[in-house]
């Protein structure tokens, strides 16, 4: 769907450059002036939908280079619940249990702050600061900020953005990355 309707406005965008070519050249009648100046609309005029989430792609990405930081501030020592004896993170094993992540989720707590508006008035950034604290005495042990947008105007029309992603996060806290981080393995002392 998205193919056709692209195939018409390519159409349809070329037309109107040759439209604005032709009212440009209206008293200059070389043919050479007329396709050079339908050369440079084309692009403009095809481009113009998408205008918005262009300019506002560069603001995203310098956003979310910034936001790839994680501040820990701590971390909790555990042993074998969640490290196998030579301290393998027992939930990057492949099929982990819910109980594994369950046990893993029961040291911490995860806040999400207020989404807030950041950014241009053109293209809408919205920034959200993540905590997480220790569940039992609530110190704070890790913090991050996330970016989320939905695009330029023709994107917002749609499902989602067509050339930005609609999430910028830090990698750490990609697939159990940062409680990993937090959880630290403490090997259990030999008695004897």
């Amino acid at each position: 769907m998205f193919g056709l309707v692209g195939l018409i406005w390519l159409a349809a965008s070329g037309g109107l450059a040759y439209g604005f070519a032709k009212m440009f050249t209206y008293y200059h009648k070389e043919m050479l002036v007329r396709l050079l100046l339908v050369v440079i609309f084309w692009p403009v005029i095809f481009l113009m939908p998408l205008a918005d989430e262009i300019i506002g792609k560069r603001q995203f990405d310098k956003l979310c280079e910034e936001a790839n930081e994680v501040k820990i501030y701590g971390t909790i020592p555990v042993g074998e619940e969640l490290y196998t004896p030579d301290g393998k993170w027992r939930l990057d094993l492949p099929n982990p249990d819910l109980e594994l992540k369950s046990i893993a989720d029961s040291y911490i707590t995860v806040e999400y702050g207020k989404l807030r508006r950041v950014g241009s008035v053109i293209f809408s950034i919205y920034e959200r600061n993540v905590k997480i604290t220790e569940k039992n005495n609530e110190r704070l042990l890790a913090e991050w900020r996330t970016y989320q947008t939905q695009g330029g105007w023709l994107s917002s029309q749609l499902e989602s953005p067509f050339i930005v992603q609609s999430e910028c996060k830090p990698n750490l806290i990609k697939r159990w990355g940062i409680s990993k981080a937090l959880l630290k393995f403490q090997p259990e002392r030999n008695k004897f």
